[in-house]
């Protein structure tokens, strides 16, 4: 069935996010409910407008909720927090998401889509290696002891640290100006 297999390919949207070796950033400006909620705790980093709301909802529709949002929302506000938001389903703005660990940072409205111009030109200045080495080693080190994780940073640091990009950053911060990636 078609519709049931476009409908499975949107529940991984927020493993996609997850996984994908680029950076993910999710910039709310409005609603961020329900599925959009759970996208967006997919994403490496979340920031929001003075304004957003968020909410869980899914219990709001009789849902037990989904794209990912059982295990992503523990691992950003803990586990008590989590069941709280999901089973009391009360609306909370971004100062509350701010304060609780769901958002990086909350922008005035009128300022929002300079503030996320400026973050994303900031991500973009970096090495796009080391951004995703380092978004790896985050994903990996969700689930593997310290010692083996440590293992596995050492060796993709070496790798890295040995790589045209840590060169560049190095010479342009021997040279006083910004390091220019050519990938």
């Amino acid at each position: 069935d078609p519709q049931e297999s476009c409908e499975q390919v949107h529940f991984q949207v927020p493993v996609l996010l997850h996984e994908m070796p680029q950076l993910t950033l999710a910039a709310v400006n409005g609603a961020c409910a329900g599925a959009g909620f759970g996208w967006a705790c997919g994403c490496d980093i979340r920031v929001a407008c003075e304004t957003a709301m968020f909410n869980t909802a899914f219990l709001n529709v009789a849902l037990a909720g989904d794209m990912g949002l059982p295990w992503s929302l523990p691992r950003l506000v803990g586990a008590a927090k989590a069941r709280e938001l999901s089973f009391f389903t009360q609306k909370f703005d971004a100062r509350e998401a701010h304060r609780i660990g769901l958002v990086a940072r909350v922008f005035s409205d009128n300022r929002f889509s300079d503030e996320v111009e400026e973050l994303v030109q900031q991500f973009l200045n970096r090495s796009p290696t080391a951004l995703s080495v380092m978004k790896a080693h985050y994903n990996a080190a969700e689930s593997m002891p310290m010692s083996d994780y440590v293992d596995l940073e050492t060796e993709r640091h070496q790798k890295i640290a040995s790589g045209k990009h840590a060169a560049e950053a190095f010479k342009a911060f021997v040279e006083k100006r910004k390091p220019e990636f050519d990938d």
